[in-house]
This record gives C-alpha cells, structure tokens and sequence, in this order.
C-alpha cells in the first residue's frame, strides 16, 4: 500500500519510520544495499538520512582509530626492538613493524588526509605504547625514554628497510642515528 503526501502523519507511516533504524541495527548490509540502490535510483526522500550521515560520520572515525592503533602497535615493537635485550623476539617484532609499516602506508594511500591526523596524534601515540610496555611486568626492567626518540615523519617510519642493520644491536640508539632524532 503506498502512503500519499497527505498521509505523512497517519500510523502506519509512523510504522514505517520506525522500520528504517531498526533494519540499520538487525540487518546492516540490507539497510547498506538499499541505500547504494536508493541513491543511485536518484531516490533521495527515501533515503534514511539520519543513519546514513550518522555511518559516514562513523567511517571517518573509523579511519582515524585503525590509524591510531596501527601506529601504537609499530611505536611499541620498535621500543621493544630498540631498547630491549630479548634476542629471540627481535624477529617478530621486526616482522610486526613490517606488516604495520605496509598496512599504515596502505590506509594512508587510500585515504591521504589522515596524514594530517598523524601529525595530531603522533606524540601521543608515542605515549600510550610507552605506558603500554611501563605496564607491562616483562618490560618494566628497561629503560624506555619518555621523550620520542623516532622521527615523526611519516616518510621515514613508513620505509620498509628502516629496520635492517639492528636487528641483532641492542640500545640501538647510538647505531641509528639517522634513524633517530
């Protein structure tokens, strides 16, 4: 049954607003699919607004928070590599900034304006693995220094080979100067 434009207060239209959020909490790609063929059919007052800006809103935080842990990750295995003695470990913690070097190269390939978030958030970034490994009983033993000692530039963290010479050093910092601040 189709609703006319001067039905827009009876029930059952009420019914059908109440429909829309709960397909976007029970069925979340159905209520995607049928956005994407609402647009595309040019379909706009149709179009669930409030859950389609509120998705959007979503994804840009998304972005944001995958770039912000992705970076943790690579600032703490690079302390751990840096600053710790555990030898039999270096490897994995190299493999694991590889894999985060590659995986924030590609989130900022796809989406080039959270380089300008990067340069937001870095220090604190450096902060939160530091207190991470201060946590940490298997790391309380080393000396982690509360300034950052790695370049913030996105270019030079971001290089794959960063991390070659050091793998068998411990206290790196006075072998990677280039490296370092």
């Amino acid at each position: 049954m189709m609703i006319s434009k001067q039905n827009k207060n009876s029930p059952l239209c009420n019914v059908k607003k109440q429909i829309k959020p709960m397909i976007t909490q029970t069925d979340y790609a159905l209520w995607l699919e049928n956005t994407v063929n609402l647009l595309q059919q040019k379909k706009y007052d149709s179009v669930d607004w409030e859950n389609l800006i509120e998705e959007i809103e979503q994804l840009g935080r998304s972005q944001r928070r995958e770039l912000r842990n992705r970076l943790i990750t690579m600032l703490e295995h690079c302390l751990k590599l840096y600053y710790s003695h555990y030898h039999l470990d270096y490897r994995g913690w190299s493999e694991t900034i590889k894999r985060s070097q590659r995986e924030l190269k590609e989130l900022l390939e796809d989406s080039p304006s959270l380089k300008q978030y990067w340069d937001e958030i870095f220090l604190d970034c450096y902060a939160k693995a530091l207190e991470s490994l201060r946590q940490n009983p298997d790391y309380q033993s080393f000396s982690f220094p509360d300034y950052c000692p790695f370049s913030q530039s996105i270019d030079q963290l971001l290089n794959q080979s960063f991390l070659g010479p050091f793998c068998h050093c411990v206290h790196l910092e006075h072998s990677l100067a280039w490296f370092l601040l």
